[in-house]
């Protein structure tokens, strides 16, 4: 009996949990239903939104073609002397080429009257308030399509005309007595079929050029009616918000997508405009089901599930929920989701783009690295709350981007990642032009442009990359390509290619190599004299670092190695053991009895930030028994620019310890008197740009001179780098600089060359 009672419990029990199961599958899976109804209309007006785009911009290179055609024709009239030859002109362009595509009459205008033989008379256009003298007068700086075409006139007045529909296109004649410009008239019936053969899209329920008026100028022929709003009641949209809605889309040129309903089921109705089609539009009405079939297929299968669930086993359905379960806690994941925009992570983005490319391994796919540029600036002046606004409104285009088995997510400092699929690159190409222009809409509560560049890595069937190096190389490709192409004017669109590839190659063979090479000494001081103007003697010299390459035999120049060992933080050895070894120099030359000037010494930016950079190098300084004055320490101005508190803290600890301090490559792009004015400097270098070639000297002179003086009114020495030219020299003491430095006194010279030049060059007669 005990046993029956616990069995009839644990029976209750059990038939407790089947039904909050069974109620708890059906609940989630009516929402799963209504979570994939709603994407079914999102993706379905993304989709709309792409063809109608598509539409418009193919009529608007079919009214260039015809508008340009006049502009063309209208400059063959600058020449025409008398009225004579302007209607003679005319009469040539009534038998030219252009005929074929439904040129029927051409007239021209002077003085706001209308010459020439018109399509229909003045008095009927002045009836119909078609004030063609203004529209001229209004239009005499540009090409202008008119657009105005027979059927807008009454019925009554109809046989007076021409019994043909035309369009006019408008071109001003600039500088001519005898004519102020030409219109030309098309059959309209040509143009139409030219222009409907063009965009009209087979899926489409309608597809129509209109009017700002809402009048269709092209369209289906299946409709009786001549107006959007008349066609939308003849296909049963009656709704007056929807109705109103259109109207008002129309009349201010706005770009919407609307949902309405037809026959029971979702319809999208979609309106674009451009600047040059002006006041012309494209409606397009689409079926949502059949823009999203994929999805709505997906929806179907959910409704079979959905039955077939409610009549199987419990076992079947304990485990749908066990599974619904853990797929929601996956995507919930906060090691995968960006809980501040509501998406996938960098991580998370890795896994699903490595789950896609593994079922789809034989389709071209791109891997981009999407980054909105001048991001830390608009962090640092716009705020966080303009910053977040900007990347949720970038994450809403991807998500309107993103199509099925592709993903996006978040990363970090203004950039997204991305996976789309594409026929090939050129197609990938035109995917990321559609979502540039989507992001460039955005106009935030400082109105600035976006703009972003793509950097994209190219998966082919059969590469076995990880998807994490796909984006470091997509990464690599935005940061790395520093010139524009005829292809690719504003560096938008970076390809990860086989440059990059040898580009990382090198940087990996140097990167293998570098403590190698530092403990066998095949790094290398070379010093470069710097010359005193007032003195007429050696002032000091520079220490330059040059990587001898056994592999090669010759010298490897910073340029090639100091980017990497500063993006890896080698450079910090590297800074010091060019210090050292400029210290051992001067000691040893002292113990000599050798002249010896004082040596600048350059510092990176990675150098200088660490915790023991001042103890670290007045104790190598005490070591070697170096004498105050006898160093100077180089910082870049790019370096001063961004950290003036810290450095001026640095500076401060440096002249404690008996260090002298110069701003190198002054003037090179980050110039700012603030420099100037918070940092006490001893030295300022000034950046070759200065005595460059300028095809306005006396502007540069000026600006050159201005510095001159404010450093030396703020007792700093100013040095001039890369000075080669006589000339160069003569001005730099004309402008009261102090010191030159470069090829015309001294290369860079190895140790050995240097202590000969020291000790064997008396005459500085430059």
């Amino acid at each position: 009996m005990k046993k029956t009672k616990k069995t009839d419990i644990f029976t209750k029990i059990v038939a407790i949990v089947v039904c909050f199961i069974s109620a708890a599958l059906i609940i989630s899976a009516t929402i799963m239903l209504s979570n994939h109804t709603n994407e079914i209309l999102l993706r379905s007006q993304t989709e709309a939104e792409n063809l109608t785009l598509d539409s418009i911009n193919k009529i608007e290179n079919k009214i260039d073609n015809y508008t340009s055609y006049v502009s063309t024709t209208s400059g063959s009239f600058q020449k025409c002397t008398n009225k004579n030859e302007v209607e003679m002109q005319i009469e040539q362009i009534k038998l030219s080429s252009f005929t074929e595509r439904g040129l029927k009459n051409v007239r021209y205008f002077l003085n706001g009257e209308i010459h020439g033989v018109a399509p229909w008379p003045v008095e009927i256009t002045k009836d119909l308030g078609l004030d063609y003298v203004k529209s001229v007068e209004h239009s005499k700086q540009e090409s202008l399509f008119l657009g105005t075409n027979f059927d807008e006139m009454p019925e009554t007045d109809k046989d007076k005309v021409f019994p043909v529909d035309l369009y006019e296109f408008y071109a001003p004649v600039y500088d001519n007595a005898n004519i102020d410009g030409i219109a030309l008239y098309f059959d309209t019936a040509v143009f139409r079929s030219q222009i409907g053969n063009e965009f009209r899209h087979d899926n489409a329920v309608l597809s129509a050029l209109v009017r700002d008026t809402g009048n269709v100028l092209i369209g289906d022929d299946t409709f009786q009616k001549n107006t959007v709003i008349d066609i939308l009641s003849e296909l049963g949209v009656n709704e007056t918000n929807i109705t109103s809605r259109v109207f008002h889309d129309l009349t201010e040129h706005n770009r919407d997508r609307i949902l309405c309903k037809i026959n029971g089921l979702n319809h999208v109705i979609s309106i674009e405009f451009n600047s040059a089609t002006k006041d012309l539009g494209v409606v397009e009405i689409y079926d949502c089901g059949a823009l999203a079939k994929e999805t709505n297929d997906l929806i179907n299968a959910i409704v079979a599930i959905l039955v077939i669930f409610i009549i199987i086993i419990i076992a079947t359905i304990a485990i749908l929920v066990i599974n619904r379960y853990r797929l929601q806690k996956k995507v919930n994941n906060a090691e995968k989701h960006d809980l501040l925009l509501d998406c996938l992570n960098k991580y998370g983005f890795t896994k699903e783009a490595e789950d896609i490319l593994h079922r789809e391994s034989g389709v071209y796919y791109g891997v981009i690295v999407l980054h909105i540029r001048h991001f830390k600036f608009l962090t640092e002046n716009y705020g966080e709350g303009e910053v977040n606004s900007l990347l949720n409104y970038v994450k809403l285009t991807l998500t309107k981007t993103c199509r099925i088995e592709e993903v996006y997510g978040h990363g970090e400092n203004g950039e997204f990642l991305l996976l789309l699929h594409a026929k090939d690159k050129e197609d990938l190409i035109d995917r990321l032009k559609i979502h540039s222009f989507l992001a460039s809409q955005y106009k935030g509560a400082h109105k600035f442009d976006v703009a972003i560049k793509y950097g994209i890595y190219e998966y082919q069937s059969g590469d076995q990359s990880p998807v994490s190096k796909m984006i470091e190389y997509a990464i690599e490709a935005n940061n790395t390509v520093t010139k524009a192409t005829v292809e690719n004017v504003d560096m938008q669109f970076n390809f990860y290619d086989d440059e990059l590839r040898k580009i990382r190659l090198i940087n990996d063979d140097m990167e293998l190599r570098q403590e190698t090479a530092l403990k066998d000494g095949e790094f290398q001081v070379f010093y470069q004299a710097k010359y005193n103007l007032k003195n007429h003697k050696q002032d000091g010299a520079e220490a330059l670092v040059r990587w001898y390459d056994k592999n090669t035999g010759e010298y490897n120049k910073p340029a090639l190695f100091m980017p990497l060992f500063e993006s890896n933080g080698f450079i910090e050895k590297l800074d010091k053991y060019v210090y050292t070894k400029v210290c051992e120099y001067i000691s040893y030359s002292l113990q000599q009895g050798r002249n010896v000037f004082p040596v600048s010494v350059n510092v990176s930016r990675i150098t200088a930030t660490q915790p023991d950079f001042v103890d670290y190098y007045t104790r190598i300084k005490k070591k070697y028994g170096i004498a105050n004055g006898a160093l100077t320490i180089e910082f870049t101005e790019s370096f001063a620019y961004e950290n003036y508190d810290v450095l001026k803290t640095i500076v401060d600890r440096l002249h404690k310890a008996g260090f002298q301090t110069s701003i190198d490559d002054f003037g090179c792009g980050y110039s700012s008197y603030r420099i100037l004015k918070e940092l006490p400097m001893d030295e300022i270098k000034l950046d070759k740009f200065f005595i460059d070639y300028s095809e306005n000297p006396e502007r540069i002179n000026s600006i050159f001179e201005s510095v001159i003086s404010l450093a030396k009114k703020l007792n700093m020495k100013v040095t001039q780098e890369g000075v080669e030219r006589p000339e160069d020299v003569e001005l730099l003491k004309k402008l009261g600089c102090d010191v030159i430095q470069g090829y015309i006194y001294s290369h860079p010279l190895s140790l050995t060359d240097y202590l000969h030049f020291v000790e064997n060059t008396k005459d500085h007669n430059l």
